[in-house]
């Protein structure tokens, strides 16, 4: 496994052909093909591309630090001292806990803990989480879980979010206003994001480089880079820049979803 040649690197992936082997057909599954990746602090990036082709596995992949056992990969490295905030598609949360307890057990952590209970109301109230917060996660609706899992990882303070198409599950109304709060977040504790999603308006509002991954193994066709601070103003979402990514993105997509068909 190779090492990192810049110290402000938190993830530094090159070449890397990553398989898993099939239990039930008793193969190896070819995922991604010569895929690289590289995130320094303060990065935004979002991956997006067909069901199955290997997304969620890569995200599994950074936090363990090692593709599964089959892949085989030039360089795969992440510095050992980041924090994740890890933010699955809805299952996450621990069941035997209640909202409350699961954020106490996630963000026990020493640094948090002398804060605790001022930081964790800011969030709670932010992400609408009163009503429910003394709710097991079998009590919560999907939208409730995914916020949920969103104030564990903010909560964290982490280096880095690693996010499984995140608020998905979210009424739009809601989730313009807890993107654009988590958007605050990241930039306040200076922290990168790593999100997958096939949603184009939260590629476009929380990534400044946006990897569109095609074909069978899965590569890397297209990668589009977007300008601006964040948090993003949703206004200027539909200027020149972003309308050219959200159309070139939309046609790709939309194409991938055909093929599947």
């Amino acid at each position: 496994m190779g090492t990192i040649s810049s110290n402000l690197s938190l993830i530094e992936i090159e070449n890397l052909s990553l398989s898993i082997f099939d239990s039930n057909t008793k193969e190896t599954k070819e995922l991604l093909d010569d895929f690289s990746l590289k995130i320094a602090p303060n990065m935004r990036v979002g991956i997006t591309g067909p069901s199955g082709c290997g997304k969620t596995t890569l995200l599994r992949s950074i936090i363990k630090n090692k593709p599964p056992e089959v892949s085989k990969y030039g360089k795969f490295k992440r510095r050992d001292d980041l924090k994740i905030g890890y933010m699955p598609q809805s299952e996450g949360l621990l069941p035997w806990y209640s909202l409350r307890k699961n954020l106490c057990h996630f963000c026990s952590h020493e640094e948090v803990r002398a804060g605790f209970d001022g930081r964790a109301t800011q969030v709670i109230n932010a992400l609408d989480l009163n009503d429910c917060i003394d709710n097991f996660p079998c009590e919560l609706s999907g939208g409730e879980r995914q916020r949920g899992l969103l104030a564990c990882a903010i909560l964290i303070r982490p280096t880095i979010f690693l996010a499984d198409e995140s608020l998905t599950e979210v009424d739009l109304e809601k989730k313009l206003r807890m993107l654009s709060f988590w958007s605050e977040e990241i930039e306040r504790e200076n922290a990168s994001l790593l999100l997958i999603s096939h949603d184009v308006e939260t590629l476009i509002y929380m990534c400044d480089k946006i990897m569109v991954l095609r074909g069978t193994p899965a590569h890397v066709e297209n990668i589009f880079t977007l300008s601006g601070h964040h948090p993003r103003v949703w206004d200027q979402l539909f200027s020149n820049e972003p309308e050219e990514v959200r159309e070139k993105l939309h046609t790709l997509l939309i194409s991938d979803r055909k093929t599947s068909l």
